[in-house]
């Protein structure tokens, strides 16, 4: 496991996926990847205790990335969630607001907007 905890990628573009592990791995973390949401939430469903927080695309292949969140919360009330969006003017749903920190994310994004949004969520 890495320093920093285990991280949740969902993302189905490669090269974002590849440069964002790259990124939280130089930051500390360990990655588990996963390109769409019924991958994710097979993860989530038997690493619980070990994930730190989730960066979830919110376009996936087969499904909205804020609806994965709303899943993953179930599973883990207290997950931090970074929601990745390319979507000028997306706001957070109400609930995903409640609880645990979740923040967006705009794509494009660099290696230090990915670190400046775990802080915004209580890590890194």
């Amino acid at each position: 496991m890495g320093g920093m905890g285990t991280i949740l990628l969902v993302e189905d573009e490669a090269l974002i996926a590849v440069a964002a592990a790259e990124a939280l791995r130089d930051l500390g973390f360990e990655v588990e990847e996963a390109t769409s949401a019924a991958a994710a939430l097979a993860f989530a469903k038997g690493n619980t205790a070990k994930l730190s927080a989730a960066i979830i695309d919110l376009n996936l292949p087969d499904g909205k990335g804020d609806a994965l969140a709303k899943e993953l919360r179930t599973l883990k009330p207290s997950l931090p969630i970074v929601i990745a969006t390319g979507e000028s003017g997306k706001t957070l749903a109400g609930d995903l607001q409640k609880g645990a920190p979740t923040t967006l994310l705009s794509k494009p994004y660099d290696s230090d907007g990915l670190r400046k949004s775990l802080v915004t969520v209580g890590l890194a």
